[in-house]
């Protein structure tokens, strides 16, 4: 079992990539969009962590990439489905932090998305427990509602919408893109 497996030098490379990535990532993009409120705004408000002084207006969007695979935990993706946890946990805290600068932060979890990523996930299902190619995928689209793989441009609609004034009133958000294989 792979698992069993699991080496400390995976685990780090697996939990660096994904968390200190989505953490020192939204801390330099924060950062940027606080700079560039205008200081008039800031005076009004941010100084004490009261709300700004236009609380309608949006100063930033945050879009953090999780997984349905952080939705709970996955067999044969140990360091996986916990980073994925994880990143739905940051986005979480890190829509607290910048609330009073009026900057939304939320997630997406992604179902399967043919990609190379999802090619080598192929192969190390086939290797792990004899699948030909494609029966993993068939397997996961079979058991998904809408019985079809996503598509770049599913997971990037929602994007857009998370980074649109439509969203506005919307942080600390994470939505499946999925086809409905999660309903949570």
């Amino acid at each position: 079992m792979e698992d069993l497996e699991l080496t400390e030098e995976q685990w780090d490379r697996v939990i660096d990539t994904n968390l200190k990535g989505t953490t020192f990532i939204i801390q330099a993009v924060g950062r940027r969009m606080v700079e560039q409120i205008p200081e008039q705004v800031k005076a009004a408000g941010c100084a004490d962590h009261s709300p700004l002084g236009d609380t309608l207006r949006c100063y930033g969007k945050i879009v953090n990439f999780s997984s349905i695979s952080g939705r709970h935990g996955r067999a044969e993706q140990i360091p996986y489905a916990a980073s994925k946890a994880a990143i739905i946990s940051i986005t979480q805290s890190a829509a607290l932090s910048f609330a009073p600068y009026n900057i939304n932060v939320n997630a997406v979890c992604p179902g399967v998305v043919p990609t190379p990523m999802w090619e080598q996930i192929e192969i190390d299902r086939g290797r792990i427990s004899g699948l030909a190619p494609g029966e993993s995928i068939k397997s996961f689209i079979d058991r998904t509602p809408l019985k079809r793989a996503g598509s770049s441009e599913d997971v990037a609609g929602v994007v857009a919408f998370l980074c649109s004034p439509d969203s506005d009133y919307m942080t600390g958000q994470t939505l499946n893109i999925d086809g409905g294989f999660e309903m949570n």
